[in-house]
């Protein structure tokens, strides 16, 4: 009976040492984080978690069979905006910050990746290349309200990322990427021009 009793007490070790590994191990490659206050939302495994930064359990908000990505936590703090894509189509979803069922903001044809909200909370900013020509390479900045009406294009010929002063009154943004295409035959790092 005591050998039994010490298989028992060194398997349990054992596999509390391998769920250890893998729960060390399942702690990588997260992206597109985004930190707001003490909250940061990020992507890991095509789903989107919520944590503090003084760490501890990240809360899973996403698990649909789509990728979701991008996650934007408001001014407010009451929304986070995020790219869903499923069937290859990329569209705005919303969802309460605390979690709950998605809103989708934009369709096809729209599509787009979230880049930023507005400072008064009102309006998500995305990039796109809709209403450009089928060849271009570049992407608009749009803006769509939280209830779902039709984008509004920023007045930039192009964009790819931005971010407005508190007031509204400027914003910072980066009008082009980091895609290969940009830099053909170019010799120099890869860092994008900010404008305002």
């Amino acid at each position: 009976m005591a050998c039994l009793t010490r298989f028992v007490l060194v398997m349990a070790l054992a596999c509390a040492g391998a769920a250890r590994f893998v729960a060390a191990d399942e702690a990588r490659f997260m992206t597109h984080p985004d930190i707001r206050g003490d909250e940061i939302v990020f992507t890991w495994d095509g789903d989107l978690y919520r944590s503090v930064l003084a760490g501890g359990i990240a809360v899973r908000l996403t698990s649909h069979p789509g990728t979701e990505f991008a996650a934007r936590l408001s001014p407010d703090g009451k929304w986070i905006a995020y790219t869903g894509t499923s069937d290859n189509v990329s569209d705005v979803w919303l969802m309460p910050a605390e979690g709950g069922v998605p809103r989708r903001l934009t369709w096809p044809p729209l599509g787009g990746q979230v880049v930023a909200w507005t400072p008064d909370s009102r309006h998500v900013v995305f990039r796109a290349r809709y209403g450009l020509s089928p060849v271009s390479r570049d992407q608009k900045l749009y803006s769509v309200g939280l209830d779902a009406s039709m984008p509004e294009p920023l007045p930039l010929d192009r964009g790819q990322a931005v971010s407005f002063s508190a007031d509204a009154t400027r914003a910072l943004y980066v009008r082009k990427g980091n895609q290969d295409y940009y830099w053909k035959r170019y010799r120099g790092g890869q860092y994008p021009d900010i404008w305002m």
